[in-house]
Parts: structure tokens; C-alpha cells; sequence
């Protein structure tokens, strides 16, 4: 009994902070993706690459080939990905395209609807008239 347990609790640790096939492939550890993942959860200031390197505890060079290894895309892409995600439901709430531009941290709307459009192919207001 006590010697499954004990697997059972390797088990666990491993899934917890292990490496899955991604990792073992060059991708990040799990924790690094977690990590990542809740520092991007305050999308009012972008991360600098040097910043999520300190969360992961790697060099910003292990840390972007690790990333796209496991995600597929740079890490800025990502970024910019879930900024953008986040101003589309802050525009599908109804908030101005000012308010969310200064929100994401943008220099200026016109900055933001210049990136918005790169981004999705719309316009903030064309974004926000198809999703009302």
C-alpha cells in the first residue's frame, strides 16, 4: 500500500513540476507556462522579455526558443495576443476605444487602432458594431 502511494505521489509531483513532451523536446516546464500565464493576467503593462525571463528563471534567450518550442509562436506574438484579447472584451462591454487604449497601456488611440487593425483585420468600432 505504502508503495503505491508513494507512486502515486511521484506521479503527481511530476505532472505538477515536471517536463511533459514539450519540455522534454526544448519546450518550457509547465510552471514556466504557468508562470507566464499569470503574469500575463495584468495585461495593463506588457511584460519585457527580461521581466518573464526573471519569472522563469531563464536567460532571455532560453526563454524565447523554449517558448516558441512549446507554443509554436514567439513569445511577443503571444503577448500581443492576449493584450488584444483582453481589449476585445473590454470592447465588447461597451468601453470606449480611448479607455482601452490608455488601459493597454497605448500612447494614444490612434496607436491602438493602428495595432488593433494589424492585429484582427478591424477597427475597434467595426470590431465592437459586429459583436453587439
Amino acid at each position: 500500500m505504502i508503495e503505491g502511494l508513494t507512486l502515486q505521489i511521484a506521479v503527481l509531483l511530476s505532472r505538477q513540476f515536471g517536463c511533459d513532451k514539450s519540455c522534454e523536446e526544448g519546450g518550457l516546464a509547465p510552471w514556466r507556462l504557468r508562470a507566464i500565464e499569470e503574469r500575463l493576467e495584468n495585461v495593463t503593462r506588457a511584460p519585457t522579455l527580461s521581466e518573464l525571463a526573471g519569472i522563469c528563471k531563464l536567460s532571455v534567450r532560453q526563454l524565447s526558443r523554449g517558448f516558441r518550442a512549446s507554443r509554436g509562436l514567439s513569445i511577443g506574438s503571444y503577448v500581443a495576443e492576449k493584450r488584444f484579447e483582453h481589449a476585445k472584451r473590454r470592447l465588447a462591454m461597451g468601453e470606449s476605444v480611448k479607455s482601452v487604449a490608455y488601459a493597454l497601456g497605448f500612447a494614444s488611440p490612434s496607436s491602438f487602432c493602428y495595432a488593433f487593425r494589424r492585429l484582427t483585420g478591424f477597427a475597434p468600432a467595426e470590431f465592437r458594431r459586429h459583436t453587439l
